[in-house]
């Protein structure tokens, strides 16, 4: 009987996977959008004001509450806020997109990078799934903690039988 042990590679996989591709253009896509976003907040204050200001008076959001900060101060036009937020952007995407050609390469570094930003989301995951029961929360838990769970047991080989050698 073969006992599984754990088992640590430096090595890349030689091949990166179909579903690995598949994460990288998604995190590629993150990080498209957020440059997108980023942009658009930069390049269209006004359009983006004005479009902010309709969204916060449409959803009735509260401007004191933490989601609706964003349109606060795009409507408010604080223009060194915006700033940092489009640094804080092109951080992140930067990150994602890196994250991204690395996953498509099938890096180590990548993967483990892959890990540790999903990881980080399943407590807000949690979260968010007590506090409001739904579809879409539970959704991303489950879909995240997928993602977590592949990426460990075929790139990070942590739980592999060890290799057969000759019985006498």
């Amino acid at each position: 009987m073969a006992v599984m042990e754990p088992v640590a590679s430096d090595q890349a996989p030689s091949e990166p996977s179909a579903p690995l591709r598949a994460l990288a253009l998604f995190e590629a896509a993150k990080g498209f959008l957020v440059i997108l976003v980023g942009a658009g907040i930069l390049k269209w204050t006004q359009d983006v004001q004005r479009v902010a200001a309709a969204l916060v008076a449409h959803l009735h959001l509260n401007p004191a509450k933490h989601h609706a900060l964003i349109f606060t101060l795009i409507e408010g036009g604080a223009s060194s806020h915006l700033w940092w937020l489009a640094l804080g952007a092109a951080l992140y995407s930067g990150g994602r997109l890196a994250e991204s050609v690395g996953l498509w390469l099938g890096k180590r570094w990548a993967i483990w990078l892959a890990i540790s930003t999903a990881v980080i989301y399943v407590p807000f995951e949690i979260e968010e799934l007590v506090r409001r029961p739904g579809a879409l929360a539970a959704g991303a838990l489950c879909v995240n903690a997928l993602v977590i769970l592949y990426l460990f047991w075929r790139h990070v080989h942590l739980f592999r039988p060890p290799p057969q050698t000759g019985e006498a």
